[in-house]
Protein backbone atom coordinates (compact mmCIF):
# COMPACT_ATOMS: atom_id res chain seq x y z
CA UNK A 1 0.00 0.00 0.00
CA UNK A 2 3.31 2.30 0.48
CA UNK A 3 4.47 1.44 -3.19
CA UNK A 4 0.70 1.79 -4.91
CA UNK A 5 -1.49 4.06 -2.37
CA UNK A 6 -4.10 3.34 -5.48
CA UNK A 7 -3.91 0.08 -5.73
CA UNK A 8 -8.05 -1.69 -4.31
CA UNK A 9 -7.52 -3.28 -1.30
CA UNK A 10 -8.51 -6.66 -2.63
CA UNK A 11 -6.22 -6.45 -5.30
CA UNK A 12 -3.51 -5.68 -2.93
CA UNK A 13 -3.95 -8.62 -0.79
CA UNK A 14 -3.56 -11.16 -3.72
CA UNK A 15 -0.03 -9.46 -5.26
CA UNK A 16 1.02 -9.79 -1.14
CA UNK A 17 0.30 -13.31 -1.30
CA UNK A 18 1.79 -13.80 -4.62
CA UNK A 19 4.86 -11.31 -3.67
CA UNK A 20 5.31 -13.62 -0.54
CA UNK A 21 4.99 -16.87 -2.52
CA UNK A 22 7.33 -15.83 -4.71
CA UNK A 23 9.80 -14.80 -2.41
CA UNK A 24 9.79 -17.59 -0.58
CA UNK A 25 10.22 -20.09 -3.79
CA UNK A 26 12.92 -17.98 -5.23
CA UNK A 27 14.71 -16.35 -1.98
CA UNK A 28 14.20 -18.39 0.71
CA UNK A 29 17.21 -16.47 2.57
CA UNK A 30 15.60 -13.26 2.25
CA UNK A 31 11.83 -14.43 3.22
CA UNK A 32 13.39 -15.92 6.65
CA UNK A 33 14.63 -12.57 7.27
CA UNK A 34 11.63 -10.98 6.52
CA UNK A 35 10.21 -9.67 9.55
CA UNK A 36 13.47 -8.83 10.33
CA UNK A 37 15.61 -5.31 10.86
CA UNK A 38 17.82 -5.69 8.58
CA UNK A 39 15.66 -7.21 6.17
CA UNK A 40 16.29 -5.13 2.65
CA UNK A 41 12.98 -4.53 0.88
CA UNK A 42 14.22 -2.20 -1.40
CA UNK A 43 16.01 -5.13 -3.21
CA UNK A 44 12.74 -6.55 -4.41
CA UNK A 45 10.91 -3.10 -5.04
CA UNK A 46 10.76 -3.70 -8.60
CA UNK A 47 9.35 -7.28 -8.83
CA UNK A 48 6.81 -5.86 -6.14
CA UNK A 49 5.30 -3.26 -8.63
CA UNK A 50 5.59 -5.85 -11.36
CA UNK A 51 3.46 -8.21 -9.57
CA UNK A 52 0.91 -5.35 -9.06
CA UNK A 53 0.86 -4.34 -12.43
CA UNK A 54 0.20 -7.74 -13.74
CA UNK A 55 -3.39 -8.02 -11.62
CA UNK A 56 -5.18 -4.49 -12.75
CA UNK A 57 -6.67 -5.73 -15.97
CA UNK A 58 -8.82 -3.26 -18.02
CA UNK A 59 -9.19 -0.40 -19.71
CA UNK A 60 -9.47 1.37 -16.65
CA UNK A 61 -6.28 0.86 -15.06
CA UNK A 62 -4.19 2.15 -17.68
CA UNK A 63 -3.15 4.99 -16.27
CA UNK A 64 -2.03 3.50 -12.92
CA UNK A 65 -0.07 0.87 -14.41
CA UNK A 66 1.57 3.06 -16.81
CA UNK A 67 2.84 5.12 -12.86
CA UNK A 68 3.67 1.71 -11.80
CA UNK A 69 5.82 1.26 -14.68
CA UNK A 70 7.62 4.79 -14.56
CA UNK A 71 7.97 4.44 -10.42
CA UNK A 72 9.76 0.58 -11.98
CA UNK A 73 12.10 2.48 -14.08
CA UNK A 74 12.93 5.46 -11.50
CA UNK A 75 14.15 2.13 -9.09
CA UNK A 76 16.04 0.26 -11.89
CA UNK A 77 17.88 3.47 -12.47
CA UNK A 78 18.51 4.77 -8.87
CA UNK A 79 19.90 1.35 -8.60
CA UNK A 80 22.17 2.13 -11.04
CA UNK A 81 21.19 -0.95 -13.36
CA UNK A 82 21.59 1.16 -16.33
CA UNK A 83 23.86 3.06 -18.27
CA UNK A 84 21.62 5.62 -18.02
CA UNK A 85 22.79 6.35 -14.97
CA UNK A 86 25.75 8.81 -15.90
CA UNK A 87 23.27 10.58 -18.18
CA UNK A 88 20.00 10.88 -15.93
CA UNK A 89 17.04 10.74 -17.95
CA UNK A 90 13.67 11.16 -16.67
CA UNK A 91 12.12 8.10 -15.94
CA UNK A 92 8.43 9.07 -17.84
CA UNK A 93 10.66 10.12 -20.69
CA UNK A 94 12.53 6.22 -20.70
CA UNK A 95 8.50 4.94 -20.59
CA UNK A 96 7.46 7.53 -23.51
CA UNK A 97 10.63 6.72 -25.34
CA UNK A 98 9.70 2.16 -25.10
CA UNK A 99 6.54 3.61 -26.06
CA UNK A 100 7.32 4.82 -29.22
CA UNK A 101 10.05 2.22 -29.94
CA UNK A 102 8.23 -0.67 -29.80
CA UNK A 103 3.51 -1.31 -28.67
CA UNK A 104 4.63 -4.75 -27.89
CA UNK A 105 7.11 -3.80 -25.05
CA UNK A 106 5.07 -1.10 -23.53
CA UNK A 107 2.35 -3.18 -23.28
CA UNK A 108 4.27 -5.59 -21.38
CA UNK A 109 5.76 -3.37 -19.62
CA UNK A 110 2.30 -2.00 -18.57
CA UNK A 111 1.34 -5.65 -17.89
CA UNK A 112 4.20 -6.52 -15.79
CA UNK A 113 5.40 -9.11 -18.22
CA UNK A 114 8.69 -7.78 -18.62
CA UNK A 115 11.64 -9.24 -16.05
CA UNK A 116 14.44 -6.46 -14.61
CA UNK A 117 17.23 -7.66 -16.69
CA UNK A 118 14.98 -7.39 -20.07
CA UNK A 119 13.56 -3.64 -19.00
CA UNK A 120 16.83 -2.94 -18.05
CA UNK A 121 18.53 -3.30 -21.33
CA UNK A 122 15.20 -1.49 -22.74
CA UNK A 123 16.49 1.73 -20.25
CA UNK A 124 19.75 1.69 -22.09
CA UNK A 125 18.71 1.13 -25.33
CA UNK A 126 18.41 4.69 -27.20
CA UNK A 127 19.24 6.88 -23.73
CA UNK A 128 21.42 10.57 -24.02
CA UNK A 129 25.03 9.29 -23.98
CA UNK A 130 24.39 5.34 -23.80
CA UNK A 131 27.21 2.85 -25.90
CA UNK A 132 24.88 0.21 -25.75
CA UNK A 133 24.92 -0.90 -29.81
CA UNK A 134 23.10 -4.16 -29.98
CA UNK A 135 21.12 -4.15 -32.96
CA UNK A 136 17.59 -5.67 -33.19
CA UNK A 137 18.41 -8.36 -34.45
CA UNK A 138 20.79 -9.34 -31.62
CA UNK A 139 18.55 -8.35 -29.02
CA UNK A 140 15.18 -10.66 -31.03
CA UNK A 141 12.35 -10.75 -27.58
CA UNK A 142 12.62 -13.62 -25.37
CA UNK A 143 10.29 -16.18 -25.66
CA UNK A 144 8.03 -16.55 -23.22
CA UNK A 145 8.54 -18.79 -20.33
CA UNK A 146 5.47 -21.34 -19.49
CA UNK A 147 5.05 -19.39 -16.07
CA UNK A 148 4.49 -16.25 -18.04
CA UNK A 149 2.00 -17.65 -20.47
CA UNK A 150 0.51 -19.16 -17.24
CA UNK A 151 -0.36 -15.81 -16.25
CA UNK A 152 -1.68 -14.37 -18.92
CA UNK A 153 -4.15 -17.11 -18.81
CA UNK A 154 -5.19 -16.77 -15.52
CA UNK A 155 -5.37 -12.56 -16.30
CA UNK A 156 -7.32 -13.29 -19.62
CA UNK A 157 -9.59 -15.76 -18.60
CA UNK A 158 -11.44 -13.78 -15.87
CA UNK A 159 -11.88 -10.70 -14.70
CA UNK A 160 -9.98 -9.52 -12.23
CA UNK A 161 -10.31 -12.07 -9.52
CA UNK A 162 -13.45 -13.72 -10.48
CA UNK A 163 -12.41 -16.96 -9.85
CA UNK A 164 -11.64 -16.58 -5.91
CA UNK A 165 -14.91 -15.29 -5.40
CA UNK A 166 -16.39 -18.76 -6.65
CA UNK A 167 -16.21 -21.20 -3.52
CA UNK A 168 -18.94 -24.18 -5.15
CA UNK A 169 -20.76 -24.42 -8.43
CA UNK A 170 -22.81 -27.02 -10.11
CA UNK A 171 -22.38 -28.11 -13.39
CA UNK A 172 -25.30 -29.91 -15.56
CA UNK A 173 -25.01 -30.75 -18.86
CA UNK A 174 -25.26 -34.52 -21.87
CA UNK A 175 -22.56 -36.59 -22.68
CA UNK A 176 -23.05 -38.65 -25.76
CA UNK A 177 -20.20 -41.26 -26.72
CA UNK A 178 -21.30 -44.41 -29.10
CA UNK A 179 -21.42 -46.97 -26.05
CA UNK A 180 -23.61 -45.20 -23.96
CA UNK A 181 -25.70 -42.73 -26.01
CA UNK A 182 -26.68 -40.02 -24.14
CA UNK A 183 -26.36 -39.48 -20.21
CA UNK A 184 -27.21 -36.70 -18.11
CA UNK A 185 -24.14 -35.20 -15.64
CA UNK A 186 -24.46 -33.18 -12.62
CA UNK A 187 -21.16 -32.36 -11.29
CA UNK A 188 -21.20 -30.73 -7.71
CA UNK A 189 -17.50 -28.84 -6.65
CA UNK A 190 -16.69 -27.38 -3.30
CA UNK A 191 -13.21 -25.66 -1.93
CA UNK A 192 -10.84 -27.27 -1.66
CA UNK A 193 -11.16 -30.17 -4.71
CA UNK A 194 -14.78 -31.97 -3.09
CA UNK A 195 -16.23 -33.63 -5.98
CA UNK A 196 -19.69 -35.25 -6.25
CA UNK A 197 -20.51 -36.61 -10.10
CA UNK A 198 -24.30 -37.99 -10.68
CA UNK A 199 -24.52 -40.44 -14.07
CA UNK A 200 -28.37 -40.14 -14.97
CA UNK A 201 -30.15 -42.19 -17.72
CA UNK A 202 -33.94 -42.39 -18.74
CA UNK A 203 -34.57 -40.14 -15.33
CA UNK A 204 -33.32 -41.87 -13.29
CA UNK A 205 -29.60 -42.17 -11.41
CA UNK A 206 -27.23 -44.82 -12.21
CA UNK A 207 -24.51 -43.93 -10.44
CA UNK A 208 -22.99 -41.71 -7.66
CA UNK A 209 -18.99 -41.05 -6.87
CA UNK A 210 -18.21 -38.72 -4.77
CA UNK A 211 -15.28 -37.48 -1.94
CA UNK A 212 -12.01 -35.72 -1.98
CA UNK A 213 -8.50 -35.79 -1.55
CA UNK A 214 -7.66 -39.42 -2.51
CA UNK A 215 -10.84 -40.65 -1.29
CA UNK A 216 -13.88 -41.90 -2.84
CA UNK A 217 -16.94 -43.72 -2.69
CA UNK A 218 -18.79 -45.03 -5.39
CA UNK A 219 -22.75 -46.42 -5.39
CA UNK A 220 -25.14 -47.94 -7.30
CA UNK A 221 -28.64 -49.14 -7.27
CA UNK A 222 -28.98 -51.58 -5.36
CA UNK A 223 -26.00 -51.74 -3.34
CA UNK A 224 -24.02 -50.01 -0.62
CA UNK A 225 -20.93 -47.05 -1.27
CA UNK A 226 -17.78 -48.91 -2.34
CA UNK A 227 -14.10 -47.29 -2.36
CA UNK A 228 -12.41 -46.55 -5.60
CA UNK A 229 -9.53 -47.92 -6.12
CA UNK A 230 -6.11 -46.16 -6.48
CA UNK A 231 -6.00 -45.81 -10.57
CA UNK A 232 -9.49 -44.66 -10.47
CA UNK A 233 -9.09 -42.27 -6.99
CA UNK A 234 -6.42 -40.44 -8.85
CA UNK A 235 -8.51 -39.80 -11.94
CA UNK A 236 -11.21 -38.43 -9.56
CA UNK A 237 -8.47 -36.51 -8.06
CA UNK A 238 -7.97 -35.04 -11.59
CA UNK A 239 -11.60 -34.76 -12.54
CA UNK A 240 -12.26 -32.94 -8.79
CA UNK A 241 -10.03 -29.69 -9.92
CA UNK A 242 -11.83 -26.73 -8.72
CA UNK A 243 -10.53 -24.74 -11.07
CA UNK A 244 -8.38 -25.73 -14.61
CA UNK A 245 -4.83 -25.71 -13.03
CA UNK A 246 -3.75 -22.54 -16.01
CA UNK A 247 -5.33 -20.87 -13.23
CA UNK A 248 -2.24 -20.75 -11.76
CA UNK A 249 -3.17 -22.73 -8.90
CA UNK A 250 -0.65 -23.83 -6.20
CA UNK A 251 1.76 -26.92 -6.54
CA UNK A 252 1.27 -27.58 -10.26
CA UNK A 253 4.59 -27.61 -12.35
CA UNK A 254 4.18 -25.57 -15.60
CA UNK A 255 7.17 -26.33 -18.35
CA UNK A 256 6.54 -24.28 -21.74
CA UNK A 257 7.05 -26.87 -24.67
CA UNK A 258 8.00 -26.64 -28.14
CA UNK A 259 4.85 -24.88 -29.95
CA UNK A 260 2.12 -26.90 -31.89
CA UNK A 261 -0.16 -26.53 -34.90
CA UNK A 262 -3.36 -27.02 -35.79
CA UNK A 263 -6.67 -26.19 -38.67
CA UNK A 264 -6.72 -23.03 -36.51
CA UNK A 265 -3.42 -22.45 -36.32
CA UNK A 266 -0.57 -22.43 -34.19
CA UNK A 267 -0.80 -22.94 -30.14
CA UNK A 268 1.29 -23.02 -27.35
CA UNK A 269 1.87 -25.94 -25.70
CA UNK A 270 1.72 -26.18 -21.89
CA UNK A 271 3.26 -29.11 -19.98
CA UNK A 272 1.35 -29.38 -16.18
CA UNK A 273 2.20 -31.60 -13.80
CA UNK A 274 -0.15 -32.18 -10.72
CA UNK A 275 0.78 -32.93 -7.38
CA UNK A 276 -0.57 -36.22 -7.59
CA UNK A 277 2.15 -37.27 -10.28
CA UNK A 278 -0.19 -37.09 -13.31
CA UNK A 279 -0.22 -34.29 -16.16
CA UNK A 280 -1.54 -33.30 -19.36
CA UNK A 281 -0.18 -31.02 -21.79
CA UNK A 282 -2.47 -27.62 -22.11
CA UNK A 283 -3.24 -25.96 -25.64
CA UNK A 284 -3.34 -22.22 -25.43
CA UNK A 285 -4.66 -20.13 -28.26
CA UNK A 286 -1.88 -17.50 -28.37
CA UNK A 287 -4.48 -15.06 -30.00
CA UNK A 288 -7.17 -14.87 -26.96
CA UNK A 289 -5.24 -16.89 -24.37
CA UNK A 290 -8.35 -19.64 -24.31
CA UNK A 291 -7.11 -23.30 -23.17
CA UNK A 292 -8.74 -24.91 -26.70
CA UNK A 293 -7.25 -28.66 -25.99
CA UNK A 294 -5.49 -31.35 -24.08
CA UNK A 295 -3.37 -33.83 -24.71
CA UNK A 296 -3.76 -36.72 -21.63
CA UNK A 297 -0.93 -39.24 -20.86
CA UNK A 298 -3.38 -42.05 -21.15
CA UNK A 299 -3.34 -41.17 -25.31
CA UNK A 300 -6.63 -39.38 -25.34
CA UNK A 301 -6.76 -35.78 -26.74
CA UNK A 302 -9.95 -33.03 -26.04
CA UNK A 303 -10.95 -29.83 -27.56
CA UNK A 304 -12.56 -26.69 -25.44
CA UNK A 305 -15.02 -24.06 -27.69
CA UNK A 306 -18.26 -22.35 -26.76
CA UNK A 307 -16.46 -20.28 -24.50
CA UNK A 308 -19.05 -17.93 -21.94
CA UNK A 309 -18.34 -16.29 -19.49
CA UNK A 310 -19.85 -16.69 -16.03
CA UNK A 311 -19.59 -14.95 -12.78
CA UNK A 312 -16.24 -13.27 -14.66
CA UNK A 313 -14.57 -16.28 -15.97
CA UNK A 314 -14.25 -17.93 -19.12
CA UNK A 315 -16.01 -21.41 -19.42
CA UNK A 316 -16.32 -23.79 -22.45
CA UNK A 317 -19.68 -24.94 -22.29
CA UNK A 318 -18.38 -27.83 -25.15
CA UNK A 319 -15.80 -30.12 -24.71
CA UNK A 320 -15.03 -32.65 -27.83
CA UNK A 321 -12.87 -35.87 -25.95
CA UNK A 322 -11.07 -39.11 -28.39
CA UNK A 323 -9.51 -41.46 -26.71
CA UNK A 324 -6.82 -43.43 -27.76
CA UNK A 325 -8.67 -46.03 -29.68
CA UNK A 326 -10.37 -43.23 -31.63
CA UNK A 327 -13.69 -43.26 -29.65
CA UNK A 328 -15.38 -39.92 -29.26
CA UNK A 329 -17.23 -38.38 -26.65
CA UNK A 330 -18.76 -34.96 -26.12
CA UNK A 331 -19.24 -32.98 -23.01
CA UNK A 332 -22.38 -30.37 -23.51
CA UNK A 333 -22.81 -27.83 -20.68
CA UNK A 334 -26.37 -26.65 -20.28
CA UNK A 335 -25.72 -25.40 -16.99
CA UNK A 336 -23.04 -23.62 -14.83
CA UNK A 337 -24.34 -22.28 -11.40
CA UNK A 338 -21.71 -20.71 -9.59
CA UNK A 339 -22.16 -20.16 -5.36
CA UNK A 340 -25.12 -22.54 -5.89
CA UNK A 341 -24.75 -23.76 -1.72
CA UNK A 342 -23.42 -27.02 -2.04
CA UNK A 343 -22.19 -27.99 1.61
CA UNK A 344 -19.68 -30.73 2.87
CA UNK A 345 -22.70 -32.81 3.51
CA UNK A 346 -22.97 -33.83 0.00
CA UNK A 347 -19.82 -35.64 -0.50
CA UNK A 348 -19.86 -37.63 2.73
CA UNK A 349 -20.38 -41.63 2.49
CA UNK A 350 -23.88 -42.49 3.07
CA UNK A 351 -24.99 -44.52 6.39
CA UNK A 352 -26.90 -47.54 6.20
CA UNK A 353 -30.00 -45.28 7.05
CA UNK A 354 -29.59 -43.66 3.56
CA UNK A 355 -29.77 -46.87 1.46
CA UNK A 356 -33.02 -46.00 0.43
CA UNK A 357 -31.87 -43.13 -2.17
CA UNK A 358 -32.30 -45.04 -5.19
CA UNK A 359 -35.31 -46.93 -4.48
CA UNK A 360 -37.00 -43.62 -3.55
CA UNK A 361 -36.30 -41.99 -6.77
CA UNK A 362 -36.96 -45.47 -8.80
CA UNK A 363 -40.42 -45.32 -6.88
CA UNK A 364 -40.80 -41.21 -7.67
CA UNK A 365 -39.34 -41.51 -11.41
CA UNK A 366 -42.42 -44.33 -12.01
CA UNK A 367 -45.08 -42.24 -10.30
CA UNK A 368 -46.21 -40.01 -12.79
CA UNK A 369 -44.44 -37.44 -15.82
CA UNK A 370 -44.79 -34.90 -13.54
CA UNK A 371 -42.51 -36.19 -11.20
CA UNK A 372 -40.66 -37.52 -13.79
CA UNK A 373 -39.89 -34.27 -15.58
CA UNK A 374 -38.62 -32.62 -12.14
CA UNK A 375 -35.94 -35.29 -11.71
CA UNK A 376 -34.77 -34.81 -14.91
Amino acid sequence: MERAPECPADIAGLVATQFLDDLQSNHPASFEQLMSPGFQSSEFESTLLRDIASHLTGPSWVALKERLAVRRVRFLTAKGDSASAGHPEDPAAIVARIRASSDIHYRRLLDGKIEDDDLSYFIKRGAPGSDVSRSEEDHQQRPLTADEIVADFSRHNQEGAALQKIQAYVIEGDVESQANGIVHLLMFKLRRDYVRVVVMKDGLTRSVIAGHDGAYWRQVPGGPPSDLGKAASTEMDNVGEFADPLFAEEAYIFTRLPDGAGASGAFYRIGVKRPNGSGFVAHIDPSNLREIGRDEENGSTSSNSDFRSVAGVIIPFRQESTDAKGAKTVFRVSRFTPNSGVTEVMFLRPGPRDQGYFEIERLLAASDPVNQHTIK
